[in-house]
């Protein structure tokens, strides 16, 4: 390996450590919106999720799914279809009023 080549790698590094994660920034979006309490509640949910998802590769699903890849594609279109779904749902919510408070239940922000 060459020195540049360490450099860059050593740039690349220190970019990805430093950049938040699509986590910590649902975190911080949720403890402005909606306070301390709600962002300990979003940690927990992402949490669990990691634990399940360490769970799901440490007993070998993870080769199931390799068996599956067209489900999975289909899946990623699903993902894909609701991502656009909540974009639409959100540029048309932005129209009203926000000086009205939202109340979240403590399970929808878990999940």
């Amino acid at each position: 390996m060459t020195t540049g080549t360490y450099l860059l790698y050593i740039v690349i590094a220190a970019a990805l450590i430093v950049v938040p994660g699509s986590n910590v920034l649902l975190i911080i979006a949720n403890i402005v919106k909606h306070g301390t309490r709600a962002g300990l509640l979003t940690v927990a949910g992402t949490s669990a999720a990691m634990a399940l998802q360490l769970a799901i590769d440490t007993l070998g699903i993870s080769s199931v799914l390799l068996i599956v890849t067209n489900w999975f594609h289909w899946l990623r279109l699903a993902g894909a279809v609701y991502l656009i779904y909540l974009g639409i749902k959100s540029l048309r919510l932005r129209n009203r009023s926000s000086a009205i408070p939202t109340v979240t239940k403590a399970h929808r922000l878990f999940l």
